[in-house]
């Protein structure tokens, strides 16, 4: 029972006691220092053996309510439901599912960020070379039907000829193969040899969608690299604008012959483009965004699995 007494209440009756000892000595006019220091030990005796049964008690306390917090997850880790074991695991599950998740979708946004640039100047080849097509067939039809001199194409800051074109189309060329600070893209000359763009690039640009006469056209271009056939393109397009411009600043007009013979060379330069460019390009330009398909595709076969694996832990 005594323990049950609050340790200030304990104190505060020790201390007034001690205190009218003291008064009492003091009223008895007894001067002893060893009878004074006698009641100071004792208190200090007196005092430490109430702390001590209440400290010892308390920690005695704390060391019971361990054990039961301890006993008490165990039992709710390891009883007949196991719903403590349950609940690790589904964390655990849960985790992973977050994480494993993570990892795939920060690999997609990095990559989708890059081909998403390569795709843009990729497709701007494919452009050009329609825009490059149709002026260089506008200049002949305009020396042929001598209604107008050689056109231009307007845009809102400047004027750009069918010459401004090719040299766009080879600027464009030249930065996917061999790299741009302006593209800010890996070039196809820093991939690996074994790399389908490599191949199509630099080997055969004969794809599914290509004629079936495609690696013997023109003398077997296109099993040169789809480079080499741009190449090609570009410099049989200058070869068509300088005729036009020489026979349309000549005396008298075109011939009949110089018309003829110009009007073979554009409807090679058409077929090249529509034909035999245009599917290649196309494929290149799959090829770049192939990377992001498979690593959607991956992406979407591991969130089915753990999503799977959720529910069921779940």
């Amino acid at each position: 029972m005594f323990y049950d007494i609050p340790k200030g209440v304990v104190k505060g009756i020790y201390q007034a006691r001690l205190q009218k000892m003291i008064d009492g000595i003091d009223r008895s006019g007894s001067d002893s220092d060893d009878e004074l220091e006698l009641l100071h030990i004792k208190g200090l005796n007196s005092t430490e053996s109430v702390a001590e049964p209440v400290s010892n008690d308390k920690n005695k306390k704390i060391g019971e309510d361990f054990t039961a917090i301890a006993n008490g997850l165990w039992k709710y880790m390891f009883d007949t439901h196991h719903m403590g074991f349950r609940s690790l695991i589904l964390c655990f599950v849960s985790m992973g599912y977050f994480i494993g998740s993570g990892i795939p979708v920060l690999a997609f946004i990095s990559a989708a960020s890059g081909t998403g640039n390569v795709l843009f100047w990729s497709g701007q080849r494919l452009a050009m070379l329609k825009q490059s097509t149709f002026w260089t067939r506008e200049g002949y039809i305009a020396l042929a039907t001598n209604t107008t001199k050689y056109p231009t194409i307007y845009f809102p800051t400047s004027n750009l000829s069918a010459t401004d074109m090719l040299n766009n189309l080879e600027w464009l060329e030249d930065g996917v193969m061999y790299g741009s600070t302006m593209m800010d893209i890996t070039p196809i000359t820093k991939m690996t040899f074994t790399d389908a763009q490599v191949q199509l690039s630099l080997n055969n640009a004969c794809v599914s969608d290509s004629p079936s006469d495609c690696s013997t056209y023109w003398s077997g271009l296109m099993t040169r690299g789809l480079h080499a056939v741009i190449s090609k393109y570009i410099l049989q397009a200058s070869l068509i604008l300088n005729m036009v411009q020489q026979v349309n600043a000549q005396s008298g007009g075109p011939t009949a012959a110089q018309i003829s013979y110009i009007d073979g060379l554009v409807a090679q330069l058409r077929q090249l483009d529509i034909q035999y460019l245009t599917p290649s390009l196309v494929a290149s330009m799959n090829l770049f965004s192939q990377p992001v398909a498979d690593s959607a595709n991956s992406f979407y076969s591991l969130h089915l699995g753990v999503t799977v694996c959720f529910v069921i832990a779940a």
